[in-house]
């Protein structure tokens, strides 16, 4: 067996665990802080712009899904490499990634412009289908970026490095937010911050000194993503030139002489399959939960459906993807032990790593079911205050509140198995319970006239559901025996 790398019987309890998971738990939140801030600007335009913008981007996340899954996988190849003692293959594999991420691109641009009517055959009303439609496109079209990105991140996040993908993450959401300031409301700006105690007032200033710079007439929801592109394609850009420095060449081989294996890239394939996959039937089931909300349209009372979904949801995921950082790390430590034949450092992983997600939880989750006014309040101005929107959204929040401690036990134990390569598994289980107990009741549901919030009971109910049995199989063990390299 190969000797493994001296530092792996460091990362043992949750302090250690916690100071590899920190950057990437700070990365997914700059991530999910970006969404957070795309939707919430979007909602001071309008309450269309924001129940589009949900929309419209779970269904081009949902046609991307797949191959960010299989592309993601190159994490657990560059782990258990590097777990092995064999830093020779790390650069090829991450080169699979790549390629796999270059050559997916143009078809799901294709992809996009083919499904964009959706919106208008599920009945959405036009000034709606019109905003997701544009949003749509303009995502699916640079959809390249995302996955070359998500392959390059590999290098880093698999061998622990995380602080990296931090740095370039933050630099990313600073770039994508400004752009997004100038676009959405125009030269004009935004005047939600006039007034505001300091450091807003300056920093709303300062962004509408730039809107005013680039003198662009105010585009909206085509604006959010044209940002969203733009602040994608700079970050591939700087994790490529960090990937081909020359240390990585040498140590790594991140510039072999062909970058394409066919061995490697089919085995990256086969075991990225189940893994796609699974995001696609997880993310596909909540593109139809969250395009039936948004078809519910206008209450009696007044009160918009798809606007009050679209900023609970934002504010769950602005505290749930943070935890898939954590989820990222505990897949790295466990393909670690499992190419390094060490399974009790990869349980001790697992382990240590539910220690900081309880903490977390203690917080978060009561916070959201006790407290939601709070985040609430950054959604709405004076300008575009709805009352009755603002008391479903407040009811919405308590319900994600609810939610996530089935949503983050979920990410702790898939993230587990399949960093062994029990993807087979996660595929099927999500095949399951993402469309037969959640997608498929929610649309029978919504048929029959069902209120909003019975849907989102049903998605309570899945998620715990589905927390469970991925508990079981990873309690089962049978991934301690799994391995992916060769």
């Amino acid at each position: 067996m190969a000797t493994p790398y001296p530092d792996r019987d460091k990362i043992i309890g949750p302090g250690k665990v916690f100071k590899i998971a920190l950057p990437l738990v700070i990365s997914s939140g700059i991530y999910a802080s970006r969404i957070f801030c795309d939707r919430m600007m979007l909602a001071w335009r309008s309450e269309t712009s924001i129940a589009a913008t949900l929309s419209a981007g779970m269904a081009a996340f949902m046609l991307v899904s797949f191959f960010i899954g299989v592309v993601n996988y190159a994490n657990a190849f560059v782990a258990q490499y590097f777990g092995a003692g064999r830093p020779d293959r790390v650069g090829l594999a991450v080169w699979q990634a790549i390629l796999f991420g270059l050559a997916m691109g143009p078809a799901i641009a294709l992809f996009g412009r083919l499904l964009s009517p959706i919106f208008r055959i599920v009945g959405h009303q036009e000034n709606l289908a019109g905003e997701e439609e544009a949003y749509f496109l303009i995502l699916t079209a640079g959809a390249f970026a995302s996955l070359v990105t998500s392959g390059l991140m590999c290098f880093w996040t698999g061998r622990g490095k995380t602080w990296t993908v931090a740095g370039v993450g933050l630099l990313g959401v600073i770039l994508n937010l400004t752009l997004n300031w100038a676009l959405i409301f125009g030269a004009a700006g935004c005047d939600r911050f006039v007034g505001s105690p300091w450091p807003l007032a300056g920093i709303g200033g300062g962004l509408n000194a730039l809107a005013a710079w680039l003198g662009y007439d105010p585009m909206g929801i085509m604006g959010a993503g044209l940002a969203t592109i733009a602040s994608d394609l700079a970050i591939l850009m700087a994790f490529l030139i960090l990937f081909l420095r020359g240390g990585n060449r040498r140590e790594f081989g991140t510039w072999p002489r062909s970058a394409f294996d066919p061995g490697l890239s089919g085995r990256l394939f086969r075991f990225g399959f189940g893994n796609g996959m699974q995001m696609l039937l997880d993310v596909g089931s909540f593109a139809v939960f969250t395009l039936l909300m948004s078809g519910y349209g206008d209450q009696p009372g007044g009160g918009n459906v798809g606007a009050a979904s679209g900023i609970a949801l934002s504010i769950h995921a602005l505290a749930f993807i943070p935890m898939i950082g954590l989820g990222i790390t505990v897949s790295t430590l466990v393909g670690r032990g499992i190419g390094a034949g060490d399974i009790p450092l990869a349980v001790q992983s697992v382990r240590s790593s539910r220690v900081i997600l309880l903490y977390y939880l203690g917080f978060i989750g009561v916070f959201l079911v006790l407290a939601p006014e709070l985040p609430a309040s950054l959604f709405f101005s004076s300008a575009t205050l709805n009352p009755a929107t603002l008391s479903l959204t407040l009811y919405f929040i308590r319900l994600a509140g609810l939610s996530l401690t089935s949503d983050c036990f979920f990410v702790l134990y898939s993230h587990a198995i399949r960093g062994a390569g029990d993807t087979r598994f996660s595929m099927l289980v999500m095949g399951f319970c993402g469309w037969f107990l959640f997608a498929l009741p929610c649309l029978a549901s919504y048929l029959l006239g069902a209120e909003p919030g019975f849907l989102w009971l049903i998605l309570l109910f899945y998620s715990a559901v589905a927390a469970g049995i991925f508990y079981w199989r990873y309690r089962g063990g049978k991934w301690k025996g799994m391995r992916v390299i060769e």
